[in-house]
């Protein structure tokens, strides 16, 4: 179990490799538009004066998926790799909010095709699992 004070600096060393791994070309096949997933899995969230994700990890899932083709069965393959098992919770965090106020349930296409949306100019979506 992490203290608070770890989860801040994990946190802070993420954005530090995030920024980096931000600058760089993510994958080969990656085309201009595709979008890069930054994953969350194998925590819970916790409701500390906030809410935050704990006891998990975070990947970056560097294959680039064409935003036009996203689709819930995209997006369960994607987070197989991270332990994902049909029936776990799926969540995004909508660009510039916090997990308070936006954290929106992935749970069918529709979901997805307004997460595209609401990424409109971002190159990476934060995803959220909790089995």
């Amino acid at each position: 179990m992490h203290s608070v004070y770890e989860i801040i600096v994990l946190k802070f060393q993420f954005r530090i490799l995030s920024a980096s791994f931000k600058s760089k070309k993510y994958s080969q096949n990656m085309e201009e538009g595709d979008l890069i997933f930054e994953i969350h899995h194998g925590g819970r969230f916790k409701n500390l004066n906030g809410l935050i994700y704990v006891g998990g990890d975070i990947s970056i899932h560097g294959e680039g998926y064409d935003r036009d083709c996203m689709s819930f069965i995209e997006v369960e393959s994607i987070l197989k790799s991270y332990g994902y098992k049909r029936g776990d919770l799926v969540y995004y965090k909508q660009v510039g909010m916090n997990l308070d106020e936006g954290l929106v349930q992935i749970k069918i296409d529709p979901n997805v095709l307004k997460m595209i949306d609401c990424h409109k100019g971002v190159e990476s979506v934060v995803l959220y699992t909790v089995s």
